[in-house]
This record gives structure tokens, C-alpha cells and sequence, in this order.
């Protein structure tokens, strides 16, 4: 069993960010919940390097380099932090912030079907 239980400032703080990116932003999250990299660094069960992450969501592999700009966005917009491999900008690994927690699938207070629901056409 997963523990999923946060800090109530961690919620709040998850929920505003969430928030804000969906109202300001509206695709990164959307995009980042759509192709499952939430759920895909969470399962890798350790920080995540770029490359994994791109053979783990199955993409076409022109696409590729697409997912390392979104990464960047859903960096700064707080959903995710790095750790550099060997010293090296272009090698880098994910982790989960509190804030992400919120957008995996599985966690019973998952933001995910909110935020899939705003962005997609009724």
C-alpha cells in the first residue's frame, strides 16, 4: 500500500499550484496528466532521468525532445524538481514535489479527473 498522506500545507500549496497552472497555464499539467509522467516518475520508484521517462510514456520518438520542454515548464512551475548526473545541465534526474502527488491517478485526493475535465472539450 501507498502512503499518500501529506501535510495539510502541502495540499494547500499542491492545490494552488495546480490551480494556478490550470487557470494561467492551462496545458502543461493537462498535457503532463494526459501522457501519465506523474504517474510514470512515481512508478520508476527512484528519480527519473530523461531518457526513461521518454521509453516509458511510448511516444514517437520525434517527439521526444518535446517532452524535455514540457518537463522544463512543469519544473518551473513546481510539479517537479532535478538533481544533475555528473555534474552535466543536459543530464538530469525527476522527482515528485507535494504539489505532483496531487496529479497521480491513484491517490484519493487526486486532482486529476478536475483537471482533465477543465481543458477538455464537453
Amino acid at each position: 500500500m501507498i502512503d499518500y498522506c501529506l501535510p495539510q500545507q502541502s495540499i494547500a500549496d499542491g492545490l494552488g499550484k495546480t490551480f494556478h497552472s490550470m487557470l494561467l497555464m492551462q496545458l502543461p499539467d493537462h498535457q503532463g496528466v494526459n501522457l501519465g509522467i506523474f504517474d510514470a516518475v512515481h512508478n520508476y520508484g527512484k528519480p527519473m532521468p530523461l531518457p526513461q521517462l521518454i521509453t516509458s510514456l511510448q511516444i514517437h520518438p520525434s517527439k521526444a525532445f518535446l517532452i524535455q520542454r514540457l518537463m522544463r515548464i512543469l519544473i518551473n512551475s513546481g510539479f517537479f524538481t532535478t538533481k544533475n548526473i555528473n555534474n552535466d545541465d543536459y543530464e538530469v534526474e525527476y522527482f515528485l514535489t507535494d504539489s505532483s502527488m496531487l496529479l497521480l491517478k491513484n491517490n484519493p485526493l487526486s486532482m486529476t479527473p478536475f483537471v482533465l475535465l477543465s481543458l477538455d472539450p464537453v
